[in-house]
């Protein structure tokens, strides 16, 4: 049997600070020696509290944010609120959404309206008639066989 030995070697944090009032707010941030941080608060907003059953139930408004840096040494970093209207990240790294309606450009005044093309009038539908011609002929098959059962 093989023993691997980890490479692994602990982070150690540099600053973390936790509070928690009593009042339903709170704050925390902390940051590490490899250079993460991350901070953020949050406030209960009006209607919070327990319900019947002790749940907790209302919502809450946060704030916060965490950076780093990347695998090229870029610091990156993210803000965010989190409400009644979600979680609202912000940041450059993020992608940006494609705009799903367009200004309509301007127009100079030389601008005609394009007409349709001219259309030939149709005529209006007809019921087709039935017609009547030479009656087909019955039907025969083409193959006749030459054994004729003979009965007695």
């Amino acid at each position: 049997m093989k023993i691997v030995q980890s490479t692994y070697k602990p982070i150690a944090i540099l600053e973390q600070e936790d509070v928690h009032p009593g009042d339903g707010t709170y704050n925390f941030h902390f940051s590490t020696e490899n250079g993460i941080y991350r901070s953020e608060s949050g406030v209960p907003l009006p209607g919070y509290g327990k319900n019947a059953y002790g749940q907790p139930e209302g919502s809450y408004r946060q704030e916060g944010s965490w950076s780093y840096s990347d695998g090229y040494g870029n610091p990156i970093k993210v803000t965010f609120v989190a409400d009644d209207n979600g979680y609202q990240p912000s940041s450059d790294i993020l992608p940006t959404p494609v705009p799903t309606q367009y200004p309509t450009p301007a127009v100079g005044p030389a601008y005609v309206e394009p007409q349709p093309a001219y259309v030939e009038p149709q005529a209006a539908y007809v019921e087709p008639q039935p017609t009547y011609g030479k009656p087909q002929t019955a039907y025969q098959p083409a193959y006749q066989p030459a054994y004729r059962p003979s009965y007695n």
